[in-house]
């Protein structure tokens, strides 16, 4: 199953101009950085407070890290929606790459991955 969604990142990403990309850079860069940062501070905080109206003591913490597994925008979904709405390119576009960009930003391609089990 974990190898379907690069399929699927693939064949949505494929119908991507990246013309477009390059000319909405700095929208697309300030949301997919500073736009996951504060939805991830909003949700985590968010979180934590309503988490203490239950009664639930949960960690500030673990609480900023759902946030962060929250706050990033679906590529698959928006694409699909994308795909049927009638917005205008300019959106469309800052929306694509903004939910694109934070899945690659964090690949060096200088650097082997890390080994996560260690084989001997």
């Amino acid at each position: 199953m974990n190898w379907m969604l690069s399929f699927l990142l693939f064949a949505g990403a494929l119908h991507v101009n990246l013309n477009d990309l390059r000319s909405y850079r700095w929208p697309i860069g300030l949301l997919a950085t500073f736009g996951v940062l504060i939805a991830t501070a909003v949700i985590g905080s968010l979180a934590y407070y309503i988490f203490a109206l239950f009664g639930w003591h949960v960690s500030f913490l673990y609480c900023l890290l759902f946030g962060a597994l929250i706050s990033p925008t679906d590529p698959i979904a928006v694409l699909g929606v994308l795909r049927t709405a009638n917005a205008s390119k300019p959106l469309k576009t800052t929306i694509v790459g903004e939910a694109l960009f934070p899945l690659y930003s964090h690949v060096d391609r200088h650097r082997k991955p890390p080994r996560l089990l260690a084989c001997s």
